[in-house]
C-alpha cells in the first residue's frame, strides 16, 4: 500500500489494534476544487485497507473559503445535491470508509447554515449535523442562520459532538453532549478566534467532561493563507500538537476513545443540569411574569 507522497503518519497508540478514527491534515488551496479532492481522494485510498473506519478531512471544503467577500456565503454553500457531495458520497462508497467533512457552508430551504457533513461508507448517505448555534455573522435571516439544537453524530463505532468557533468555547454544550453520550468532542476554530486563550480554555473543557478534544487543524494555501494546529487533548492534557506545511494523519483506536469517558463525573454532570434546568424555569417564568407587568 503506498502513501501519498510526503503523509506522514501518527499512531497514538500503536500498541492497541481494532477499528481507528483517522484526523487528517491536509494543505490545501483557496478556490482549485479538483487539487483539494484529489488530495483527499489520495488520501482515502491510502486507509482503504487499514483498521480505520471514519476520516474526518480538512475544514472549509469545498472551496477552503474561510470568510466570503462581502459575506456571500450563498455562492460558496453545498446542499445534498451539490456536485462536491455527490463526488464525496462515492468516494465513501468505493472505500467504504464514513467521512466528516467539518466547517461546511450547508444551503437549505431556509437559507445559509455553518454546518458539518457526514458521509456514511457503506451506504454513501448524506447528511448535515450540528449546525453552528452562537455566530457573530448569524442574524436569523442573513446573511446566515443559527441553529437551535445541540446533536449526536454517530458513525455506528463512537459518538461525536462537533462544536465550531464560539460553541466550542461554552464548557455547559461539551457537557450537555458528553452527557448525551459523545466519547469525542470536535471542533475547529476559524481564523478570528484562534489564540492561546483559545486552546487553553478547550483544554480546560476536556478535563471537566472526562473526553477527548480534538482541534481539526487546517493550512489554506493561496491568496489568503490561514494555518490552524491539529490538537489531541485528552482529558485536560495536549498529547498531540501538529501545525506544519506537509500532510499529516493522525489514526486512535475506538476503544481508547470509548474508555475515556468519565462515568463519574457524567453523574455529577446529571445533577448539574437537573439543577440548572430547575433554575432555567424559574427565570423564564419570572421573565414572563416581567413582561406582563411592563
Amino acid at each position: 500500500m503506498k502513501e501519498p507522497e510526503k503523509l506522514e503518519v501518527v499512531d497514538l497508540h500503536e500498541s492497541e489494534g481494532g477499528a481507528r478514527l483517522a484526523i487528517s491534515y491536509i494543505p490545501l488551496p483557496e478556490l482549485m476544487l479538483t487539487v483539494s479532492l484529489d488530495r483527499v481522494r489520495s488520501t482515502l485510498r491510502f486507509l482503504e485497507r487499514s483498521d480505520v473506519k471514519t476520516v474526518v478531512i480538512p475544514p472549509f471544503m469545498p472551496h477552503c473559503v474561510i470568510s466570503p467577500p462581502n459575506n456571500d456565503y450563498k455562492q460558496y454553500s453545498i446542499s445534498k445535491k451539490d456536485p462536491y457531495v455527490k463526488v464525496l458520497r462515492q468516494f465513501a462508497r468505493l472505500s467504504g470508509l464514513n467521512l466528516i467533512s467539518p466547517y461546511v457552508f450547508e444551503k437549505s430551504r431556509r437559507g445559509v447554515y455553518i454546518s458539518n457533513l457526514f458521509i456514511e461508507g457503506r451506504t454513501g448517505t448524506a447528511l448535515f449535523t450540528n449546525r453552528m448555534i452562537l455566530c457573530n455573522t448569524c442574524q436569523g435571516t442573513k446573511p446566515l442562520h443559527y441553529g437551535s439544537s445541540l446533536e449526536i453524530l454517530s458513525d455506528n463505532y463512537i459518538n461525536y459532538a462537533i462544536l465550531l468557533d464560539k460553541d466550542a468555547l461554552i464548557p455547559e454544550f461539551a457537557r450537555i453532549l458528553t452527557y448525551m453520550g459523545a466519547h469525542i468532542v470536535l471542533t475547529t476554530l476559524s481564523p478570528a478566534l484562534l489564540s492561546d486563550q483559545a486552546f487553553r480554555i478547550l483544554v480546560e473543557i476536556s478535563h471537566i467532561i472526562g473526553i477527548s478534544i480534538v482541534h481539526v487543524g487546517y493550512y489554506v494555501t493561496g491568496e489568503r493563507q490561514h494555518k490552524a494546529p491539529l490538537l489531541v487533548i485528552d482529558r485536560g492534557e495536549v498529547v498531540f500538537r501538529y501545525e506544519g506545511d506537509s500532510p499529516l494523519l493522525v489514526t486512535t483506536p475506538v476503544k481508547i476513545i470509548k474508555e475515556s469517558r468519565r462515568l463519574r463525573q457524567l453523574e455529577v454532570d446529571e445533577r448539574l443540569l437537573f439543577i440548572l434546568y430547575n433554575h432555567l424555569k424559574k427565570l423564564m417564568k419570572l421573565k414572563k411574569t416581567q413582561k406582563t407587568y411592563i
